[in-house]
């Protein structure tokens, strides 16, 4: 069994949760079975990770004459990859897709897997939002009609065609429902979490972040993510005025520019004191990032749309309670020992939680304790490759038996590796 796993991504992002799961889930999985990886990215280069080959494929844009001049948003559903030339030319019996945007590029690696004959799965990262792109950033009519051509169709196609879906959560089967797949076609692999995140700072890290972002005594309340507003950094800087007590809030992550931050600021109307507490850290390092989970009191990220993100299950790791909503499969990885779960969008809503927890340290404490706990038990990148193994094989027997034909096709009794998720 030869495996080709396949990032889909943009240079303009090319770090972002979804390239992060594919590329570790790829490392764990490389220790089972003969695989290799291919992501899109600015350059060509071949490096090795473990026992994992790491293909960095040079994307194209008919566009990038005048990227100066051309919208980031025009540009980006353009970038192409030399994928399917790699499909084309390689001795693959399966291809996995991570990521689908720009979703024409995964379209067309889906369609070499066509011609090749050869199935591939797809990983649910990004499907919360991609199956509700345009309204969940509130696009009007025009935009709508173009996401619906550029995002929404291509998106509904690549999926009609996979073997297989590697859902992050048991919670996605109604979602995956809605685009016609089957329970068959499902296969839970979870996300998991970089081993990196499960070892301490070292004081020297903490003391270097606590002054580098001017981190004060606290309460700390972190908010982590790509800075879009789907992510709900709105919500959670509107909800800091009604937080009682000194706090500080720092939002951590890179706008793509400071009028980005100066319009979220305006909308927030915190006031010249509460926003002289808000921390807005930029782009950070991993042990940045650690530094900050340990230093913060509460992780608050109040996404609209998100399958399984892996800031929650890394502030988990690291001991933080959360406080999020109850969209894709963050329900899956925050139980109520662990964190407190609300409407998305719901401001009031955050507000509450926050302050009760903040009112609580012993009840903090104790859901940092189980959060941990549980990505120790249930999110490692090891567990992950495991049925990620489990789900290839599935999907190689189910397509022999369908080239034998409808009588070999009812021997096979085994059910959907989705029952082995937990």
């Amino acid at each position: 069994m030869k495996i080709l796993a396949t990032i889909i991504a943009h240079p303009l992002r090319k770090i972002a949760g979804a390239t992060n799961a594919g590329r570790d889930l790829s490392v764990a999985t490389a220790d089972l079975v003969d695989l290799e990886l291919a992501i899109m990215w600015d350059r060509d280069e071949t490096l090795t990770i473990g026992k994992l080959p790491v293909h960095h494929l040079r994307c194209t844009n008919p566009l990038d004459f005048a990227a100066p001049w051309v919208p980031r948003s025009v540009r980006v559903p353009l970038y192409d990859s030399k994928i399917p030339e790699r499909i084309r030319d390689g001795a693959y019996d399966l291809v996995h897709i991570h990521n689908l945007v720009p979703t024409f590029a995964a379209e067309r690696v889906a369609r070499a897997c066509r011609r090749r004959g050869i199935p591939y799965v797809i990983s649910t990262h990004g499907f919360n939002e991609l199956s509700r792109y345009a309204a969940i950033n509130g696009f009007g009519r025009l935009k709508s009609a173009l996401v619906d051509v550029a995002i929404t169709r291509p998106f509904r196609r690549i999926v009609a065609g996979a073997a297989g879906i590697f859902a992050l959560s048991d919670r996605e089967v109604d979602l995956l429902a809605s685009f016609g797949v089957g329970e068959e076609r499902i296969h839970v692999v979870t996300n998991g979490v970089n081993e990196f995140y499960l070892q301490p700072p070292t004081s020297g890290e903490l003391a270097a972040a606590r002054a580098l972002f001017r981190i004060g005594a606290g309460p700390i309340l972190l908010f982590m993510g790509s800075l879009h507003r789907y992510k709900g950094v709105d919500v959670f800087l509107k909800s800091l005025r009604a937080v009682r007590g000194p706090f500080q809030a720092v939002v951590a992550g890179k706008f793509k520019d400071e009028s980005e931050r100066s319009s979220l600021l305006s909308d927030a109307r915190l006031g010249d004191e509460l926003a002289s507490s808000v921390v807005f850290t930029g782009g950070v390092s991993n042990e940045e990032l650690r530094a900050l989970y340990h230093l913060a009191d509460l992780f608050v990220y109040p996404t609209l749309a998100d399958s399984l993100p892996l800031v929650v299950l890394e502030a988990m790791a690291c001991g933080l309670p959360v406080v999020s909503t109850t969209v894709g499969g963050i329900p899956f990885a925050v139980r109520p020992e662990a964190g407190v779960l609300v409407p998305p969008g719901d401001v009031t809503a955050v507000s509450m939680a926050v302050n009760d927890l903040l009112a609580d340290p012993s009840r903090r404490r104790a859901m940092g304790a189980t959060a941990r706990a549980r990505v120790i038990e249930t999110f490692r990148w090891s567990a992950a490759a495991g049925r990620a193994v489990d789900g290839y094989r599935a999907v190689l027997e189910a397509s022999r038996d369908s080239t034998r034909g409808p009588r070999a096709s009812t021997r096979r009794t085994e059910g959907p590796v989705s029952a082995r998720a937990g």
